[in-house]
């Protein structure tokens, strides 16, 4: 099932606690690429994927959602949820993170340690064994959002979304 492309009826900045809605403008996510560089979302480049992932089995669906979005070249940004793990042992999880990782996508991965809660609820999580996805456009304005874990038809529909947006 996708979610619907047409902004809801409010669209626009969305409430910095509320959950986000197809339009709001994604609010900015700051942390350190598995290369160890700041970066900030989002870029406001042209059409990008930005996902989101909560636990080790969320890895494994973004690896499947970033490897078919980004055969077709679109960018697609990693966003890692790490504020869980006890604090002495984030840097080994994220060097475990960062060996599974290809070399060209760990620019793109992005390990956060706060604001967990704020993104659960931002993004309606309910199965933190799922990555969540979203499609936004160069203005940072969210066009889709994922509703259930990766299906290869989904990212067809992304892809042709995105390519749409450029």
């Amino acid at each position: 099932m996708l979610a619907s492309m047409s902004p809801g009826p409010c669209s626009g900045q969305a409430n910095d606690r509320a959950a986000l809605r197809i339009g709001d403008s994604l609010p900015v996510v700051a942390g350190r690429t598995l290369t160890d560089e700041a970066k900030v979302l989002p870029l406001g480049e042209r059409a990008s994927v930005v996902m989101f992932g909560f636990s080790r089995a969320a890895g494994e669906d973004s690896r499947r959602w970033g490897e078919t979005l980004g055969r077709a070249g679109i960018p697609v940004y990693t966003v890692i949820e790490l504020e869980a793990v006890p604090s002495p042992l984030r840097a080994m999880v994220r060097s475990s993170i960062r060996k599974s990782i290809p070399d060209i996508e760990r620019e793109r991965s992005i390990v956060v340690t706060k604001d967990e809660a704020l993104w659960r609820t931002r993004l309606g999580v309910r199965d933190t064994n799922r990555a969540y996805v979203l499609l936004i456009d160069s203005h940072a304005h969210i066009t889709w959002e994922s509703v259930q874990a990766f299906r290869a038809e989904d990212a067809e529909t992304v892809a042709r979304l995105a390519q749409g947006l450029r």
